[in-house]
């Protein structure tokens, strides 16, 4: 179970980053204009979060600590 959460953290994680930075290979790595969420992408990620954070709660102590 900790590979699977790992997993999801750090893909989690580096869905954010994107989102933040997104680029466009077309003009060498230069940001592309703001893409904006959809509403149901916002949702989504919402409810994604909140998984996340009720699944890091139901972890042992020490194993919460490691992932902070």
């Amino acid at each position: 179970m900790s590979a699977w959460l790992h997993r999801i953290t750090a893909n989690h994680c580096l869905n954010l980053l994107r989102r933040r930075h997104p680029q466009d290979p077309w003009t060498g790595g230069a940001p592309s204009p703001a893409i904006r969420a959809t509403p149901l992408q916002i949702l989504e990620e919402q409810e994604l979060s909140r998984r996340l954070e009720q699944l890091l709660d139901a972890l042992p102590e020490n194993q919460r600590r490691a992932l902070s």
